[in-house]
C-alpha cells in the first residue's frame, strides 16, 4: 500500500495542463480543475469544475490535449477521495486521448489500490517503457511484480 505522504508526492506532483503554447487557451475552469488536483481539493466542486472543463469544446490538438489533462486532474481527485474505480475510468480516458507515463502510471496507482495487480503491472510497464529514467514508475513496477 502506498503512504499518504507518498502518494501525494506521486499524484500531484505532476498535474496537467496541456504545454505552454497551450497555456494560452486553457479555460478558467480547466485552470481550476488543474489547481485543485495540484492543490489536493477533494471537494464536489473540485470535481465539478473539472466536469466543466471536459466537456468544454475545444479544436484540434490544443482542445485533445487539454481534454486529457483534465481527465487526468479529475482521476487525481478521485484517486485523493479513494474513489478508485472512477479515479481509473477517468485515467483511461485521458490514455484515449494522451498516451503519456503519467496517465499509465496513475492508472496503475489506481489499480492497484483496487487489487487489480495484473493491470497495475501493465500500465507501470507501459510508463516505463515511455521514460525508463523514471525512477518513481520503476519502483512502483517492482512493488506489483
Amino acid at each position: 500500500m502506498v503512504s499518504k505522504a507518498l502518494l501525494f508526492s506521486l499524484l500531484v506532483a505532476a498535474p496537467h495542463v496541456a504545454g505552454a503554447a497551450a497555456a494560452q487557451t486553457v479555460s478558467t475552469d480547466a485552470r481550476a480543475c488543474f489547481e485543485a488536483a495540484r492543490d489536493g481539493d477533494t471537494s464536489d466542486a473540485a470535481l465539478s469544475v473539472c466536469g466543466r472543463a471536459i466537456v468544454q469544446k475545444a479544436v484540434g490538438a490544443t482542445g485533445k490535449r487539454n481534454r486529457a489533462a483534465a481527465y487526468g486532474n479529475r482521476g487525481r481527485i478521485y484517486y485523493l477521495r479513494q474513489e478508485h474505480v472512477a479515479a481509473a475510468t477517468d485515467f483511461s480516458e485521458a490514455l484515449k486521448l494522451l498516451k503519456s507515463k503519467e496517465n499509465y502510471y496513475n492508472r496503475g496507482l489506481a489499480y492497484e489500490a483496487l487489487g487489480a495487480f495484473d493491470l497495475a503491472k501493465r500500465d507501470f510497464t507501459d510508463a516505463v517503457e515511455i521514460d525508463d529514467t523514471w525512477e518513481t514508475a520503476k519502483a512502483a513496477l517492482a512493488r506489483v511484480s
